[in-house]
């Protein structure tokens, strides 16, 4: 009898743990999806952070505009596609369409999608335009009905000079990966040579060269005579050493020299062994 009744107490025991494990699993998520916030979105350059597509739908309320990174499983590319850009989201509960519009739109309304919990949200791509250079500064509003109205959510906001306010978003920094190596801006009207960016974050070079801090940053290679003293690259308000320089399409090893020593750009994973070095150098191809 004593037994029968321990193995009725486990089959009990696991029978709750299975459907625990089932139906309880959702709940938390859920739970930590209402908790979503500025400080769960935080991204930084040492630990980035991506989110599902569907984290972003189950939000249960709305929150201040943030750079986010989202990966879309539904692409439909047989592999997920990730969505960087500035997230907006407007809670408007009896509300069937909503739209934000702003300065980035020419203040043309662009339509949000709603989620079940009717939240409402938009991931407005960072514009960059001629030359690589950003767009930080975002002035926006939210309509619905043909009313407009501001982000309750964002209190930097400014008089629109009509009675009511225009919210305001200041990108305080860059997607760090973005940052990675190198990359071939974009211009208006391209010539036989290409705008290259080089761009390392202070703390990656910091980790690179084994220092606490850096303070002068330069780079070599075939392109200036392997010269240390013709390159600096200068440090922007972001934390992150930036140097552009005009270059013919071509394979180009370099190295980055912090504070005297000699490393690799730690985000370039191109690597090869250069012949008159005899050492490993970083390795650039540009279309």
């Amino acid at each position: 009898m004593i037994i029968d009744t321990f193995r009725e107490m486990i089959r009990k025991a696991f029978l709750t743990a299975v459907l625990s494990s089932i139906f309880c699993a959702p709940l938390v998520a859920e739970d930590w999806v209402g908790s979503y916030d500025s400080s769960v979105i935080a991204e930084t350059p040492e630990d980035p952070v991506v989110y599902s597509l569907e984290t972003i739908e189950k939000l249960r309320r709305s929150v201040s505009p943030r750079y986010v990174r989202v990966l879309d499983w539904r692409s439909g590319q047989g592999k997920p596609g990730l969505v960087k850009g500035i997230l907006f989201t407007c809670e408007a509960l009896r509300s069937k369409d909503v739209a934000v519009a702003g300065d980035f739109s020419g203040w043309k309304p662009l339509q949000m999608k709603r989620n079940r919990n009717g939240v409402f949200f938009y991931i407005l791509p960072i514009r960059e335009v001629e030359e690589g250079k950003r767009i930080l500064s975002y002035r926006y509003k939210f309509q619905s009905a043909g009313i407009w109205f501001h982000d309750p959510r964002n209190p930097a906001r400014i008089d629109d000079g009509l009675g009511g306010y225009v919210s305001h978003f200041e990108l305080e920094k860059e997607d760090v990966n973005r940052q990675a190596a190198f990359r071939v801006l974009r211009e208006a009207h391209p010539g036989k040579e290409r705008l290259v960016e080089f761009a390392v974050h202070e703390k990656a070079l910091g980790r690179a060269a084994k220092r606490k801090s850096v303070t002068n940053v330069a780079i070599v290679g075939d392109f200036n005579g392997w010269n240390p003293d013709h390159d600096w690259l200068k440090r922007d308000e972001d934390g992150i050493y930036r140097l552009r320089l005009r270059l013919p399409p071509g394979e180009y090893p370099y190295v980055l020299i912090v504070d005297g020593k000699w490393v690799l750009d730690p985000y370039n994973p191109q690597t090869r062994k250069h012949s008159r070095l005899d050492d490993l150098v970083s390795f650039a191809i540009i279309q």
